[in-house]
């Protein structure tokens, strides 16, 4: 049975950083437009969120 919980996030979010030879999103997104245009827009939305003191704080950011 799989429960949601921010545990769970936060395991998820340090094996993408981990798989992705520990780079942040916008290192990932730098090269491609279209990637980094939609990076941009996500990041209008969550900023000030819970969501995006998460991302901070797993080195995605």
């Amino acid at each position: 049975m799989i429960f949601g919980s921010e545990f769970d996030v936060r395991v998820l979010m340090d094996a993408y950083y981990q798989l992705n030879d520990r780079k942040s999103l916008h290192e990932l997104v730098n090269k491609n437009f279209l990637k980094r245009s939609v990076l941009k827009k996500a990041m209008e939305k969550i900023h000030g969120t819970f969501i995006e003191e998460l991302l901070r704080k797993h080195k995605l950011l």
